[in-house]
């Protein structure tokens, strides 16, 4: 796998006429969101094959780049949910978080199913290699928990009808948003370079 440079997130960015007069700075999470700095892929200094293991998952050299592309997609979205709610645009936000939450669980079953899985049965023979898979594994668990107990505060459009609901809404959003960028980095940078083919 050559070099992969992470592509900066889209900025998030409000016409002047659409910001509200109470937020004319970005918040917190947008900043965060529009000004990722770029790294490089490490999975060339990635440990070398382990011996072969019996399993039912194969290595699959796609794989990365489709979790990868999976990310972006993901920051795409949720950086739509914030401008919306930003500009006060909750027609759209209702939508954006329900597509985001398809693709964030679509993601989560490739992760565990097809990387997972093999890494699972594939770093068993390596204790610290199999400590930095496990971690990231329970560390996801708890992460998705959080979000999807978001996700479920908020599953009709009604929920974001009051006033006070879209204040809690927008402050949560704006916490979820710095742990999903770290772990998105971190997976990217540690864990991934870690799934390599046996032979």
């Amino acid at each position: 796998m050559g070099l992969l440079w992470w592509r900066k997130s889209p900025q998030v960015a409000l016409a002047p006429d659409t910001l509200p007069a109470h937020q004319a700075a970005p918040t917190p999470a947008q900043a965060a969101l529009s000004h990722h700095t770029e790294w490089i892929d490490t999975a060339a200094q990635a440990q070398e094959a382990l011996p072969p293991r019996l399993t039912g998952i194969r290595y699959d050299p796609e794989l990365i780049s489709q979790l990868k592309h999976d990310h972006e997609g993901l920051l795409k979205t949720f950086t739509a949910i914030l401008n919306a709610s930003a500009a006060n645009d909750w027609s759209k936000v209702f939508p954006l978080l329900d597509a985001f939450r398809k693709a964030l669980n679509g993601h989560l079953l490739k992760e565990g199913v097809k990387l997972y899985a093999y890494m699972s049965t594939n770093l068993s023979n390596d204790p610290d290699l199999a400590l930095i898979y496990r971690s990231y594994k329970s560390e996801m668990s708890q992460i998705g928990k959080v979000v999807f107990s978001f996700f479920d505060e908020y599953k009709t459009a009604a929920t974001l009808r009051d006033e006070s609901a879209r204040k809690r809404f927008v402050e949560k959003l704006n916490e979820i948003a710095p742990v999903l960028i770290d772990r998105i980095q971190r997976e990217e940078s540690q864990l991934y370079p870690l799934y390599t083919a046996v032979s």
